[in-house]
């Protein structure tokens, strides 16, 4: 990977509307926890969420690897039970970047800034129908 050159890294005057990256939620006991990403996934996965940063949250909002959901609308039982358990059952929406074709990322946007929540390479979470089916 190949950081920008000194004195081009964004600052805090022009990287307010970029998306970055937090990992302090991140669930790392559960079902979709981060601890289920190999030391190969992270180097792939990072060089994917690097593609998501040099986006603004509009960019990503109004594309298709970007949805928001209402909560608790039709996240899965076991899911909503584990936002219980991570005290974060008050949250009203969830967010979800699609990392390839299958895999997601869920999480929280506040302002510019992803919460990551949980992997979900199974594409679970949020099940999801085919168009005629």
């Amino acid at each position: 990977m190949v950081l920008p050159a000194r004195g081009k890294l964004p600052g805090a005057g022009n990287s307010h509307e970029r998306v970055c990256w937090r990992f302090t939620h991140a669930d790392r006991d559960g079902r979709w926890g981060i601890q289920h990403i190999s030391a190969d996934l992270w180097q792939t996965m990072l060089e994917r969420l690097v593609h998501f940063e040099s986006m603004t949250v509009q960019e990503v909002r109004e594309s298709s690897i970007y949805t928001e959901y209402d909560l608790p609308s039709e996240l899965i039982p076991e899911a909503m039970r584990r936002l219980e358990e991570l005290q974060l059952g008050d949250m009203t929406k969830i967010g979800r970047f699609r990392v390839w074709k299958k895999p997601r990322l869920y999480g929280f946007m506040e302002g510019n800034v992803f919460h990551v929540l949980w992997w979900d390479p199974e594409h679970e979470i949020w099940p999801w129908e085919p168009r005629n089916t």
